[in-house]
């Protein structure tokens, strides 16, 4: 970006400059990686074992905090909404439309999951998760059941995904176990499986919540296919909670939050967990190549005989674009609309780009007022400056606490061994 003889330099964010550092997020309690923007741009799992090669514990251990919350959040909230697609067909649309959806997107799903990587650890991970998506067992209710025993008081005995949630909690306590002994070779050789299994276990939620509403919008319609995205998505326990946390960060700490969410799913070349962070005057710009769920998804199937779905007709749902967006990529577009009506104004605008190959991105800006009017009529929502980000006294408070007294808001997590 260039400056002409008027304009100043920006003044970049805390975030994004200095040596690269590993700090506690005010709103979450956690770690968050800050630094610039070129040290941010190296991935968590280059970090990870630069310091197993170079025996540095503590920062070995950082970065691992870091990942492990990340993929914890993935196994749990992201298989919410795998599990929640029977039970809002079901109450919205009968069971007997359920059971046929829930049916043929088993059977499509298995066929798409040949294209994944056949590593033994990618493939222990989605064989489990074949169990839990086998029509005799996914069923309406499940989600609720997965809600229940994934709480963090809950003290009876998870039935739900136990296998899959106890064999990430393993191979968790099996790298810190090894990263704390400072069996730092043996620990890259088990980090890499650790991955895998990871890598797998995503890979496998992102392509069921793929195919499902695209075996609905073939059996029914585009109108009833987006509104069952919105409505599963919407009624998955994390929700509220995600809304919250971002009600009460200013631009920069979101982009620093998106960054760090990005990188945990697996974004950049490679699927190492990268994100490219530019901040300009105006505005934050994360650029990922690809992202690493539904991007990474689009130029896997890209490559074999049945690329990604995608939905016919310009909706707000699909940017105004036609045969261009698969239901997966759909959800970005439906956060913004969700954005617009809590804040008033698209928080992250999706840089979507139809073609696989290329990157897409979330653009951030610092003065909302300054966002073009476009990214709204694409969403069939008009500009009006006045109703902006009007916060109450809860949220004021909570940002207070947060910020002001420097109190860690913890995040609760489930217990993944029970």
């Amino acid at each position: 970006m260039s400056l002409n003889q008027n304009q100043s330099p920006p003044s970049y964010s805390r975030y994004f400059e200095g040596d690269e550092r590993v700090e506690p997020f005010p709103f979450t309690g956690t770690l968050i990686r800050k630094g610039t923007p070129t040290a941010l741009s190296v991935s968590d799992r280059q970090r990870i074992l630069h310091a197993a090669k170079t025996g540095d514990s503590v920062m070995l251990g950082k970065y691992l905090e870091i990942l492990h919350f990340t993929h914890v959040g993935i196994a749990t909230l992201f298989l919410e909404w795998a599990l929640q697609w029977p039970t809002t067909m079901a109450s919205d649309h009968g069971s007997e439309l359920e059971r046929r959806c829930t049916t043929e997107t088993f059977k499509a799903w298995s066929q798409a999951m040949e294209s994944l990587p056949k590593d033994p650890e990618s493939l222990a991970a989605t064989a489990l998760l074949s169990k839990l998506f086998s029509p005799d067992q996914l069923k309406p209710g499940v989600s609720e059941l997965f809600r229940t025993q994934t709480t963090p008081h809950f003290k009876g005995v998870r039935t739900v995904g136990a296998e899959l949630l106890r064999g990430l909690a393993q191979r968790q306590k099996t790298s810190l176990e090894l990263a704390r002994g400072g069996g730092f070779q043996e620990f890259e050789k088990h980090f890499v499986g650790y991955w895998n299994f990871v890598v797998g276990f995503h890979d496998g939620i992102t392509q069921y919540d793929q195919t499902y509403p695209s075996v609905v919008n073939r059996f029914t319609s585009q109108e009833i296919a987006e509104q069952v995205t919105h409505r599963s998505f919407s009624q998955c326990s994390f929700f509220e909670l995600l809304w919250t946390f971002l009600h009460v960060m200013d631009p920069k700490e979101m982009a620093a939050f998106y960054a760090d969410h990005l990188r945990g799913h697996f974004s950049g070349g490679g699927r190492e967990g990268s994100v490219e962070v530019i901040e300009e005057s105006d505005r934050y710009r994360l650029v990922f190549d690809a992202c690493g769920s539904g991007g990474a998804m689009r130029r896997r199937l890209s490559k074999t005989d049945a690329p990604s779905e995608v939905l016919a007709e310009a909706t707000p749902s699909t940017w105004g674009l036609k045969n261009q967006v698969p239901p997966y990529c759909s959800h970005c577009a439906m956060n913004e609309i969700e954005s617009i009506r809590r804040f008033g104004f698209p928080i992250a605008i999706t840089e979507f780009d139809p073609d696989p190959l290329k990157p897409c991105g979330w653009t951030i800006y610092k003065d909302p007022t300054k966002i073009p009017d476009s990214y709204f009529t694409r969403l069939g929502a008009t500009k009006n400056p006045s109703v902006f980000r009007k916060k109450n006294l809860k949220y004021k408070i909570f940002r207070f606490l947060g910020i002001q007294l420097k109190l860690k808001q913890s995040v609760p997590l489930p217990d993944l061994w029970r």
